[in-house]
């Protein structure tokens, strides 16, 4: 009789998604039906996604009326996430 593995006992880890691509049309695929999950499985919950949604409006409306006032150069935008940078 055979026995099983090591790595056969172990039980199934699921699917994990912090390796799955996101950008463009896929992730809003992704994004689109998970919150249709949501509202689905919690009834209560599409007023959660109403009124984020509305903040999330209400937002992007200061963002652009604060940049029409005052642009902002491309050489003051410095993104560094993730990758320290040296000062030498």
């Amino acid at each position: 009789m055979n026995k099983p593995r090591q790595e056969d006992r172990r039980p199934h880890r699921g699917i994990t998604f912090h390796a799955m691509p996101v950008a463009g049309a896929g992730g809003a695929f992704l994004t689109i039906g998970v919150v249709l999950m949501f509202v689905i499985g919690v009834p209560s919950g599409k007023w959660f996604v109403i009124a984020s949604v509305l903040a999330g409006l209400i937002v992007l409306g200061i963002i652009r009326l604060v940049h029409r006032f005052r642009p902002t150069e491309e050489e003051e935008i410095q993104l560094n996430i993730g990758h320290p940078t040296r000062k030498s």
